[in-house]
C-alpha cells in the first residue's frame, strides 16, 4: 500500500509545466510566506473553487487537483490497460504481471476509504515543494455525516494504507522527527504530507486564485482534474529561479516565455469504460500562445527521433498525429477520447511499456 500511495500521489499531482524548483524562493523567502498582497491576475471566474479547497490555496499555489474516488473502478481499470487488441502480446503480457497485485489492494483501499465517508480528494502542490512528494492532499469532511472515527480511519488509510494504520510515521529509523509524513484534521479537512508541509498548511495565508476555478470549469466535472497555474509572486521568482533556456528537446526557448503569459494549463481524465483524455492551455492572448507551438513540435520531434521507444510502436506517424495538440484561438487543447483512444493510444502505450523500462514490482503489504 505503501507504493500504491506514492503512485497515487506523484500522479495526482505530476504536470507537464514542472521543472524542478528549489525549496525557497529569492532572498530566501519560504513558498508558503509569499506576501498575499502581491498582485494577480484577475479573470473571472464561472464557479468558485469548493471552501474545502480554497482554504488551501495560498499565493505560492501552482497545482491544484480534484479526484472523485466514487468513480474510479481498479478492476475495469485493470481490464481496460491489459486489453490485447491491437497491441504487443509480451508487452500485455508483462504489463498484466505489474499491474496484477494492484488491483486488489486498490479496491480494498477504496473500499475502506468510501466506508468511511471519503468522496473527494484534493490536491495542492506549492511552488517549492520537495520534487519527490510534491504538496499534499485534502479529504473534507462532512459535519453532519463524518464521525471523528472516519476521520481516523482517512488517516490512517493515506499514511498506512489502512484505516486502523498509523496516522504518523517517521522514515529513516525516525532521528529527525521532520523526515516523515502524517494525517492530521484541520479546517474541516483530513491533510495529508510530510510533516513540514502539513505544518505549512496550519498557518496558509489563502488568496483568492480564479484562474484555477476558471481551469476546473473549463474541464468540464471529470473524475480526474489537475490545474497549474503561475500567480504573480511565482511569475516574480522564475525569474531568478527558472534556467535561462529549455533543454533541446523541449525547443531550447526561454521557459519565462511560457510562463508569464499561461492563464492555466488543465488536464482531465475520464477513466474506463468511458476513457477520455482532454489537456488544455490557456494564455493571455493568440500571440502568447503561439510561444507554446515549437515547443510541442520539439518534443514530438525527440519522440519521433527515439529509437528505443518508436521501435515498440505498431504505428509511429499514427501515434504521433493522435496526440499532437491542436492551436485554436488563446489555447492548445488536445483531445483523446472514443476510438482514437480505446483504439490507438492506448495499445501504442502499451506496446511502449516491455520489460527493459517497465517500474519495478509493487511491493506487498507485508514488506512494510
Amino acid at each position: 500500500m505503501i507504493v500504491i500511495r506514492r503512485l497515487f500521489l506523484g500522479f495526482l499531482l505530476a504536470t507537464a509545466l514542472a521543472e524542478p524548483v528549489r525549496p525557497c524562493l529569492a532572498g530566501g523567502q519560504s513558498p508558503s510566506t509569499l506576501p498575499a498582497t502581491l498582485p494577480t491576475i484577475s479573470r473571472a471566474a464561472p464557479v468558485p473553487l469548493d471552501p474545502a479547497l480554497a482554504q488551501f490555496v495560498t499565493a505560492g499555489t501552482l497545482i491544484v487537483a480534484r479526484v472523485d474516488t466514487s468513480r474510479l473502478d481498479a478492476v475495469v481499470l485493470h481490464a481496460w490497460l491489459t486489453n490485447p487488441a491491437g497491441t504487443n502480446p509480451q508487452a500485455v503480457k508483462q504489463l498484466a504481471q505489474w499491474l496484477d497485485p494492484f488491483e486488489p489492494q486498490a479496491k480494498e483501499w477504496l473500499d475502506g476509504f468510501h466506508d468511511a465517508g471519503g468522496g473527494i480528494i484534493y490536491g495542492v502542490a506549492n511552488f517549492g515543494d520537495p520534487a519527490d512528494v510534491p504538496g499534499v492532499l485534502i479529504v473534507p469532511l462532512n459535519t453532519i455525516a463524518n464521525t471523528p472515527a472516519d476521520a481516523r480511519a482517512i488517516a490512517g488509510l493515506l499514511v498506512s494504507g489502512r484505516p486502523d494504520g498509523a496516522d504518523h510515521r517517521l522514515f529513516g529509523g525516525g532521528g529527525d522527527p521532520d523526515n516523515g509524513s502524517e494525517a492530521i484534521v484541520l479546517h474541516n479537512a483530513v491533510v495529508f504530507g510530510l510533516n513540514p508541509q502539513v505544518e505549512r498548511m496550519k498557518s496558509a495565508r489563502p488568496v483568492e486564485r480564479p484562474e484555477f476555478a476558471a481551469g476546473m470549469a473549463a474541464l468540464g466535472n471529470a473524475p480526474l482534474e489537475i490545474v497549474a497555474s503561475p500567480s504573480e509572486a511565482i511569475r516574480i521568482a522564475g525569474v531568478e529561479i527558472f534556467p535561462e533556456t529549455l533543454p533541446d528537446a523541449a525547443g531550447g526557448g526561454s521557459p519565462m516565455g511560457l510562463v508569464n503569459p499561461l492563464v492555466w494549463a488543465g488536464i482531465s481524465i475520464t477513466p474506463p469504460p468511458d476513457a477520455a483524455i482532454h489537456f488544455t492551455i490557456r494564455c493571455t492572448s493568440t500571440a502568447a500562445i503561439q510561444n507554446y507551438l515549437p515547443v510541442c513540435d520539439a518534443l514530438l520531434g525527440a519522440l519521433a527521433d527515439e529509437p528505443t521507444s518508436t521501435a515498440k510502436m505498431s504505428n509511429k506517424d499514427r501515434f504521433l498525429a493522435a496526440i499532437k495538440p491542436t492551436w485554436d484561438g488563446d489555447r492548445l487543447e488536445l483531445d483523446l477520447g472514443g476510438s482514437k483512444l480505446n483504439d490507438l493510444v492506448r495499445p501504442e502505450l502499451t506496446n511502449l511499456l516491455t520489460p527493459d523500462d517497465r517500474p519495478e514490482q509493487p511491493a506487498t503489504r507485508a514488506d512494510h
